[in-house]
């Protein structure tokens, strides 16, 4: 007798376990003498035992016979079912589920940072199972070609850290040595020459709090009359205003660092003027950032002062610190540093220039000393 197989509809013998043809299981088990067939086992160098069922298509190995006879049974029978081959972790997807296991944990700005990195850089790679060897050195080679070594240096920052969390090797690359440069910031003078063209602008409170050493985030989260305290001539600087993924502004309780709330004094007479004039309530600066950089530009432009930005005057405010001689320390709890590197490698370029000008003073001095003649240089010395 024959009948047809449920899948692929050929003719098999009735009572077939298996279709000859197509390999689909029939019967859930087909017992001879209460037992149910299956190949003999088979032990391995390594001392394990193993079956390889032909029509399951499914390798049994375990460190006993009798276990893995008995597994090879239940598999058979139907009591075990044939896992499913999970799709392979794909860079994109272990970084999707690096930020979600850190989600509750991570800045909206930096998920967005992430996010950016995700979508624009190792395209080549992004959609390849991690398990795919890659050639780290030339990804970044490439890259270097079209980006700035910072932005490589932070997509490869987030790629070693989705490679520790899947606890893999992270291979050791190379990147150019960084070229030195110039930070851009106002000293003293053109401090006074840039708050007197500002003047009467529409960004002029942002500008002013820039100076006072705040970050682009922390004035777009002050809000009227809350963050200020008027009367003692106080801002006090809590929380911050960011963008998320989807590229929107959003606020966030915690500062960029714990040193970053903080309460500092009102210096800027021109700023409290404007503060005692604030009607409005609520967020007190509302441009975009954007907007607000465009005006700084334009108003240095015009006033023959270098080209800055909003964070150039953060990087003044320390400047000018320095010109009035107060310490690192204080500096840096002002404007909430916790790193002192950017505060000191800003007073150790401005101590170069002090030694260059006093460097250029005596070189002057035996300059001048040159040129006056020789009869002259022993009259001086007869009257001394």
């Amino acid at each position: 007798m024959s009948t047809k197989c449920k899948s692929c509809k050929r003719e098999i013998e009735d009572n077939s376990i298996f279709c000859n043809w197509c390999g689909k299981k029939q019967l859930k088990e087909k017992k001879s003498d209460g037992a149910i067939k299956i190949p003999k086992a088979k032990q391995l160098p390594s001392g394990s035992w193993h079956i390889y069922l032909t029509a399951e298509k499914q390798p049994i190995t375990e460190a006993t016979k009798d276990l893995c006879e008995a597994k090879a049974r239940a598999f058979r029978a139907g009591f075990i079912e044939k896992q499913k081959k999970l799709p392979a972790l794909t860079w994109s997807k272990a970084i999707d589920q690096y930020i979600a296991d850190r989600s509750e944990s991570f800045s909206p700005e930096t998920i967005r940072g992430y996010r950016i990195i995700q979508r624009n850089r190792f395209q080549d790679i992004m959609q390849k199972p991690i398990s795919t060897p890659v050639n780290w050195q030339a990804e970044i080679n490439a890259a270097l070609f079209s980006l700035s070594d910072k932005s490589v240096k932070n997509a490869w920052g987030l790629m070693t850290t989705v490679m520790q969390a899947n606890e893999m090797t992270v291979p050791r690359v190379l990147f150019p040595v960084p070229e030195k440069r110039e930070r851009q910031f106002l000293d003293p003078q053109q401090i006074i020459a840039f708050c007197d063209a500002a003047k009467g602008d529409s960004c002029e409170i942002p500008m002013l709090l820039g100076l006072h050493g705040l970050r682009m985030s922390e004035i777009k989260a002050l809000r009227f009359p809350e963050s200020f305290d008027i009367k003692n001539g106080n801002i006090l600087i809590s929380g911050a205003v960011v963008r998320d993924e989807h590229n929107k502004e959003v606020f966030k309780r915690r500062n960029k660092t714990k040193q970053s709330t903080r309460i500092i004094p009102i210096m800027i007479p021109r700023l409290r003027e404007l503060l005692e004039l604030q009607g409005d309530s609520g967020y007190i600066v509302r441009q975009m950032p954007s907007t607000i950089n465009r005006h700084i530009h334009i108003i240095a432009e015009k006033a023959g002062l270098p080209s800055i930005t909003e964070h150039c005057l953060r990087h003044s405010f320390a400047s000018l610190g320095y010109h009035l001689r107060l310490s690192e320390i204080e500096v840096m709890s002002m404007g909430g540093w916790s790193d002192s590197s950017t505060v000191h490698n800003i007073y150790l370029h401005l101590a170069q220039r002090d030694r260059l000008k006093a460097e250029n003073k005596m070189a002057k001095f035996y300059r001048t000393a040159e040129k006056l003649p020789a009869a002259q240089g022993t009259s001086q010395e007869q009257k001394r």
